[in-house]
């Protein structure tokens, strides 16, 4: 499984979508942003020159002793 370390938080990212997927009239529309997240499931978006990355969020992790 990828994770993504940024900020001292572990993500794990659950799909990338090109920015230009959410832009009208040359501007981001970051509510459908907000909305695509919540409908996949998610909690967190990141973002690099070209794409929304978006993540859930790990929780603390617990180290098991099998």
């Amino acid at each position: 499984m990828e994770l993504i370390n940024h900020n001292d938080k572990l993500y794990v990212p659950v799909r990338s979508i090109r920015k230009e997927a959410f832009t009208e009239e040359e501007k981001i529309n970051l509510k459908n942003v907000e909305t695509y997240r919540n409908m996949i499931g998610c909690d967190h978006v990141l973002q690099n020159e070209s794409h929304f990355m978006f993540c859930r969020t790990v929780s603390e992790a617990e180290i098991i002793n099998e």
